[in-house]
């Protein structure tokens, strides 16, 4: 016998519509980057003649030429030859990713945990506002948008020595078996910022503004540093406890490979 029958077919309502466009706008990728380059590159090719197999090549190089960065080149080029079969397609994308790999590496400006904690407490006292979204970035080490993302069912205890969050959707967790739960050490760290607990209840996110915002807050706090620096940061501090704990670092880095760390945050540049 099979499982009950839990939905029936009806004719669509006004609030299922709103419903599903909630939910697709809200865990939906962003595809409007890749639809403005897809639209770019069909103009590059009709105001130069050219197919696209003709256009590639030359694409590639305008875009270096003005100064593009290999990694949104490389991804550029990803999101114009996805799904294309033709050789010159083929040709083109491996080259964009080698280029990427080939290219000088840069990273965040480092900074120590004495300047991390004193981030904090500047911001705590000059700019509250933003006091408890960078104390977070600096006790989990995590990314601005997986802070925006916290909800009352990820934040599970908040006390003096640990902080325990489940993280149910950041970039490395699509899938319900990659959800993790972890449990922070912060007892080194300078105490969380009033209200932390409540905001963390809300029923919204609670931390709306953007990396920019965040840099700039930074600044003017009087400090050479990023949120990316938070991260780095982290990835060095937590080492020492994973050792201790017995507890694989991919897993505190919320990475699917322990190659990432070392690919992203230990590999020296020069």
């Amino acid at each position: 016998m099979g499982r009950p029958r839990k939905w029936t077919p009806t004719v669509v309502s006004a609030a299922d519509i709103v419903a599903g466009a909630i939910v697709a706008r809200k865990y939906g990728p962003d595809l409007s980057t890749a639809a403005r380059v897809r639209a770019d590159f069909r103009t590059f090719c009709r105001i130069n003649r050219l197919t696209p197999d003709e256009a590639y090549e030359p694409w590639v190089g305008q875009m270096r030429n003005s100064g593009l960065a290999s990694g949104t080149i490389r991804e550029y080029v990803e999101a114009v030859t996805q799904g294309e079969r033709s050789t010159a397609a083929y040709i083109i994308s491996k080259a964009a990713g080698a280029l990427h790999t080939d290219s000088p590496t840069s990273h965040a400006t480092d900074i120590d945990h004495t300047t991390g904690c004193a981030i904090i407490e500047s911001a705590k006292k000059d700019a509250p506002e933003h006091a408890q979204q960078l104390w977070l970035l600096l006790a989990t080490g995590q990314r601005r948008v997986d802070i925006h993302r916290l909800h009352p069912q990820s934040v599970k205890i908040v006390r003096r020595k640990t902080l325990t969050v489940k993280w149910l959707w950041t970039k490395g967790i699509q899938k319900v078996s990659r959800r993790r739960e972890i449990t922070f050490p912060i007892e080194d760290l300078p105490d969380a910022p009033k209200g932390l607990e409540v905001a963390l209840q809300a029923k919204r996110a609670p931390f709306e503004c953007s990396v920019a915002v965040l840099n700039k807050c930074i600044k003017r706090l009087g400090f050479e540093a990023t949120t990316g620096s938070f991260r780095r940061l982290y990835s060095a501090r937590i080492d020492a406890y994973c050792i201790k704990k017995g507890i694989p670092k991919q897993d505190m880095m919320l990475h699917q490979s322990a190659e990432t760390d070392k690919a992203f945050y230990r590999f020296n540049t020069w």
